[in-house]
């Protein structure tokens, strides 16, 4: 298919190409992926670290103003609300942060990705949750385990181990509506007291199609390098191949006993020009024997 030397060089140089920039294009979206991902963890590790800062701030506030006692906010008596599965459940402080941190608390989410960012006490109690998450019971229990979170008790291991680190902790993990998060969590003290948490969750849902994207423009880029390549290739080996095609003319004249053809190719100092010496001498060692020959067959007759 392929007859001309300089196609099949270009070609063998594309395929090679492709086979190097196809695993090396999925390294690279791989690890601008990883870089992308420690930002977003980063970003909200300060989230998380500024959220229990600001509820810190509101529950020793209550407590000053007295509106609520000290005991009000780290009131562990949790009155269930009937008609709930998963249960919800009351405290003395619960219509406090319904009124003081839902604002703030939303703010955050207008990072789009950002899918949470709430405040549970050290025995995962959650008060006051974001109002995407607080949208009317349709007694859809799937439906209502996505939307209506709220005033939950919530005693799986990753607000466990929140609750237990005296640091900012980050925690991959799967909710019980299916979505993968990373939980970003850090400690809050209210009074000097540890009082619970307050947790950022992270959606990667906008890292894959930044790592599609990063992928997508390494191959764009790249193909346009490899065709790039492959023109000069080929204009390279055409400029190379032209004097063997001037060798191959000449040898096929001096093949049919035509000696007064002239090589006029220049010898280089590579192997090109080795070879083109090397014609010239057989040329001029068949020119010698040719004239011997007919010398010699003029004396015959």
């Amino acid at each position: 298919m392929f007859t001309k030397i300089g196609v099949k060089i270009s070609f063998i140089i594309m395929v090679c190409l492709l086979a190097i920039a196809v695993p090396l294009g999925f390294m690279f979206g791989n690890i601008e992926g990883e870089k992308q991902k420690n930002i977003l963890l980063d970003k909200a590790k300060h989230m998380s670290e500024v959220g229990a800062t600001m509820v810190s701030q509101y529950l020793a506030e209550a407590v000053h103003s007295q509106i609520l006692t000290r005991d009000q906010i780290f009131d562990t008596d949790y009155i269930k609300i009937p008609g709930f599965n998963p249960p919800k459940y009351q405290t003395a402080y619960s219509t406090y942060t319904d009124r003081v941190f839902l604002k703030p608390q939303d703010s955050f989410l207008k990072d789009p990705t950002i899918e949470y960012a709430v405040t549970l006490d050290k025995n995962g109690y959650l008060p006051t949750h974001n109002t995407k998450y607080q949208q009317a019971l349709t007694f859809d229990e799937k439906r209502d385990l996505k939307t209506n979170r709220t005033k939950r008790i919530f005693t799986d291991k990753i607000v466990s181990e929140a609750n237990s680190s005296d640091n900012v902790i980050v925690q991959e993990y799967k909710m019980d509506n299916g979505e993968t998060i990373a939980d970003v969590s850090s400690p809050v003290y209210v009074l000097g007291e540890r009082w619970g948490i307050f947790s950022v969750g992270v959606n990667f849902k906008t890292l894959k199609d930044f790592k599609k994207q990063k992928i997508i423009n390494f191959f764009f880029y790249t193909f346009i390098l490899i065709g790039m390549t492959v023109v000069v290739v080929f204009i390279i080996v055409g400029v190379y191949v032209a004097p063997l095609k001037k060798m191959a003319k000449y040898m096929d004249a001096l093949s049919t006993g035509k000696t007064d053809m002239e090589l006029n190719v220049k010898e280089t100092k590579d192997e090109h020009g080795e070879l083109v010496a090397s014609i010239k001498r057989m040329s001029d060692s068949y020119k010698v024997i040719n004239r011997k020959f007919m010398e010699l067959r003029r004396k015959i007759k």
